[in-house]
């Protein structure tokens, strides 16, 4: 699995929705219905990843966060979005024009 990695690490824990971090993550609430919808702004579009895809469920009470701070790694702020953003769009390579496209994916 690819994480949303990336971010400044006062932007992935300034909402107060982090019951605790450890050395796996960040551990969230498992009520993904309390956590807020991320919004990431790509050329000018509002892309939308809900709870639901950035909440990873790791047993029958433990939850974590889909994402890590790439503060921690010592790396520049910037963001490598994974499943969770894939999980929200599809996306299209177009290769020789040199762009990528996203569409809503269908959920299942």
């Amino acid at each position: 699995m690819t994480f949303v990695i990336g971010g400044h690490e006062y932007i992935i824990t300034s909402d107060n929705y982090i019951v605790r971090q450890d050395q796996s993550g960040y551990v969230v609430s498992c009520n993904y219905g309390q956590l807020p919808n991320m919004t990431f702004v790509i050329g000018g579009h509002e892309y939308i990843i809900t709870s639901d895809n950035y909440i990873v469920r790791m047993g029958a009470r433990r939850c974590e966060l889909a994402m890590v701070s790439l503060q921690s790694m010592g790396l520049p702020i910037s963001w490598i979005l994974g499943d969770p953003f894939i999980r929200e769009y599809c996306n299209v390579h177009d290769m020789q024009n040199r762009r990528i496209g996203f569409a809503k994916s269908r959920q299942y």
